[in-house]
């Protein structure tokens, strides 16, 4: 199996630069044709594939060409795999399916990347992405072909002390299949490798010693080694153009192809191959104190042009047969004969005097150098710590004049941590909509919390009315029950066959209160004790309804209390003494229903 790894190639970068604006898309299709001229399974993209994580039409459309025009095509996928990877669609033709990751250029604003819109477009497969910072589990994608098996496991850009954070709290997971001794194994990330600051890195130390090769994006320096106490390779791809003018841009660039057999041991069963791209733009840098400053223009120039010799002299002449594809299929020749300018950046030390203007200097180079604004640069201090310290505090002061800001603002509904990172990104990536999202944010939050507040309320409210209704029924219950006894002769009267039925309420002193309008005088009492057709199955059925009647409220129990009282009492002055049982069972089930009447037309809130 063989496998071209690249990274940071940053596609779009000073797109609309006259001379350097084609520089990221030239080195690119060098890697797709690389790839394809080695004949490679598969690609693995580390990060930063864009330049800004909003990129231009002009650079979509550019890259999507690039990938269909080398990417696509007949050649027959010889890797297979379990997951659902963008060759597997039948409605498009992949030649070399490309794997990727995001970096810190193109990481996902509120959960969306532009490599999701590549990936949507089925011309990658973007993996890595996490949602849950609280658990990271980093998932494989597993390939495999003629029995060589191989598992990636991938993760995108987090920030350096949110992930350094995240490895010493143990949130971090592999999910790692059975016979993972049967895989080589490969980690993709895109972090800093080297601490620039405290605990702002991903020490290879923190990294678990099951992989085989471990790939790191975001650093633009190309490095290999192994590590002997971990037993695996580092392979710093670094980017495909430069970026910057610093001293981790001056060296070559290189993509590398892995060749995967089936050996035991880890030397026999991986092969790793650097190769130089010859795309990308030389560049050289030097520094000088000057000391005169009567004379420091010609100082400089004298210099700068010692520079330019070194540049011609070091050109490297000789052209791969990618980069004679490249000029052959070229459909602008001047920015390929744009490539041989190269970027110069002098250091100056000015001991004495004040700086000239280094635009005015740099026209005198111009169609000589690439960066011809950018040659000279004044510095204070020799000492290169220092150099990279001042340059860290330049980046980060607006951040720190507002972290001095809200230190007198008492903040309370949005976090000081969270503010501080919507400005950063509306400053380092241009996220025009970042406060409107995050205040939408923190009101949906709010809104959810007040709800939360107001269910948990009614909650209270209800179980106290409740319990306030007991507490009365309860009360009311123990003094009817202390004057079941002493019923008013009035009252026993009342309770009788033919009017028990208009029984409707009880007033506070025990004492039953007529219903008028309910009474029926003609009522024929005989009909109603008529013995019915299945007496059993009616009885049954009565005292279901009773049952359940009893339950809607939880004052009716205390008032069907009651009412058996009164059917005790009517029981015991209205039944003969020798009345048969049957008769007997004839008016209980008659009482019980009237009862059943009664519940449904009381009120108890007007009770109460």
């Amino acid at each position: 199996m063989r496998i071209l790894l690249t990274s940071d190639n940053h596609l779009g970068f000073k797109e609309n630069d006259p001379i350097r604006g084609e520089d990221s898309f030239i080195s690119f299709e060098e890697v797709l044709l690389i790839a394809k001229n080695k004949n490679v399974d598969l690609i693995i993209q580390g990060g930063d594939i864009f330049h800004e994580n909003k990129p231009s039409r002009s650079t979509l459309n550019k890259t999507i060409e690039l990938i269909k025009k080398h990417c696509f095509g007949d050649k027959t996928i010889r890797i297979s795999s379990i997951q659902p990877l963008n060759f597997y669609d039948p409605n498009i033709n992949i030649s070399i399916p490309i794997i990727c990751i995001h970096g810190n250029h193109d990481d996902p604003v509120r959960m969306l990347s532009p490599i999701d819109l590549l990936h949507t477009a089925g011309l990658v497969n973007y993996v890595g992405k996490t949602e849950n910072l609280d658990l990271i589990e980093i998932k494989p994608v597993l390939i495999e072909n003629d029995g060589i098996k191989v598992a990636i496991y991938s993760l995108g850009y987090i920030r350096d002390n949110r992930l350094y954070r995240a490895f010493l709290q143990n949130k971090i997971s592999y999910i790692v299949p059975e016979n993972k001794e049967d895989y080589v194994n490969i980690l993709v990330v895109h972090q800093n490798r080297i601490p620039h600051s405290d605990k702002e890195n991903l020490p290879i130390d923190f990294i678990d010693p099951i992989f085989d090769i471990v790939m790191y994006g975001h650093e633009h320096e190309s490095i290999i080694f192994k590590s002997e106490k971990n037993g695996f390779y580092v392979i710093q791809t670094g980017s495909t153009v430069r970026t910057s003018l610093c001293e981790g841009e001056s060296g070559n660039k290189f993509v590398y192809i892995l060749d995967i057999f089936n050996n035991s041991s880890l030397d026999e069963r991986i092969k790793i191959e650097s190769i130089n791209l010859k795309s990308v733009r030389p560049f050289f840098m030097d520094f000088i104190k000057v000391f005169d400053s009567s004379n420091v223009e010609k100082i400089l120039i004298n210099k700068v042009e010692s520079m330019i010799e070194l540049a011609l002299n070091n050109c490297n002449t000789e052209e791969s047969l990618e980069m004679e594809i490249l000029r052959q299929n070229s459909k602008n020749m001047r920015h390929f004969e744009n490539l041989n300018l190269p970027l110069l950046r002098l250091r100056i030390e000015l001991i004495n005097g004040e700086p000239i203007n280094k635009i005015k200097f740099g026209m005198l180079f111009e169609k000589r150098v690439a960066n011809c604004n950018e040659i000279i640069h004044f510095v204070r201090k020799t000492k290169k710590v220092d150099i990279e310290i001042q340059n860290v505090e330049t980046k980060l002061q607006i951040t720190d004049i507002f972290k001095e800001i809200l230190k007198s603002i008492e903040l309370k509904a949005i976090p000081e941590i969270i503010l501080v990172e919507a400005l950063k990104r509306f400053v380092d990536k241009d996220d025009k909509e970042v406060f409107e999202e995050l205040v939408k944010t923190v009101l949906e939050n709010v809104v959810k919390k007040v709800e939360s507040t107001e269910e948990s309320l009614v909650e209270e409210i209800q179980t106290y009315v409740l319990q306030s209704k007991n507490e009365k029924a309860l009360e009311f219950a123990k003094e009817i029950s202390g004057k079941e006894e002493n019923i008013s002769i009035e009252n026993q009267n009342f309770l009788t066959k033919k009017n028990f039925k208009n029984l409707s309420s009880v007033n506070s002193k025990g004492n039953f209160i007529k219903n008028e309008s309910n009474s029926s005088e003609n009522e024929n009492i005989s009909k109603r004790f008529e013995k019915p057709e299945n007496k059993k199955t009616q009885r049954k059925n009565k005292k279901t309804k009773f049952s359940e009647n009893t339950n809607e409220d939880p004052i009716k129990p205390v008032f069907k209390t009651t009412l058996l009282t009164a059917k005790e009492l009517f029981q015991k002055q209205n039944t003969p003494e020798d009345c048969p049982d049957s008769n007997r069972e004839d008016i209980d089930l008659e009482i019980e229903d009237s009862i059943s009447d009664d519940l449904d037309k009381y009120t108890f809130t007007n009770f109460l």
